[in-house]
């Protein structure tokens, strides 16, 4: 993960908790803040019951409980390691930049969960459930992201004659 807040409502919630300069103080700037704790904890929990969602239907069929919830275990660990695995084989390497690359990847992890929960919202209770936030979650997210978009068309590069 990057080492700043990925989603706009955490970057925009990051900026408004910034503490005040101290007067009379020295600050220095840096331009890694570090990641917003919230987006932390929230994106932690999402994957791992995004993950739950799709690990415990897909282990019904195995018999004795210990193992079961021992491959349940297993398969919560490896899937978000295969779907960024998977994500970063299907982006395509526009940029040399590793920045812009690990970024690509957030991206493509973010939007991965959201078709899977986009596909799993109407399932079993639990299962519904946790996709039902993580949709929520996304649209709160949407004016965000939108604003970030037409700001960022509307403003103009400096002109190189000037």
């Amino acid at each position: 993960m990057t080492s700043r807040p990925i989603t706009p409502l955490f970057r925009w919630l990051a900026a408004r908790a910034a503490p005040p300069a101290a007067t009379g103080g020295q600050s220095y700037a840096t331009t890694t803040p570090g990641n917003h704790a919230g987006e932390s904890a929230f994106l932690a929990l999402a994957v791992f019951s995004l993950t739950a969602t799709g690990a415990i239907p897909l282990t019904e069929g195995i018999t004795p409980a210990m193992l079961r919830w021992l491959t349940v275990a297993g398969l919560l660990f490896l899937l978000p390691h295969l779907v960024m695995g998977l994500v970063s084989l299907l982006l395509p390497r526009m940029e040399l930049n590793p920045a812009r690359r690990t970024q690509a990847q957030d991206w493509g992890c973010l939007a991965a969960m959201t078709l899977y929960a986009g596909g799993h919202r109407f399932a079993a209770s639990g299962e519904s459930l946790a996709c039902q936030i993580w949709l929520g979650f996304v649209l709160g997210n949407l004016p965000f992201l939108l604003w970030e978009c037409y700001d960022r068309d509307r403003k103009t590069p400096p002109s190189a004659t000037s």
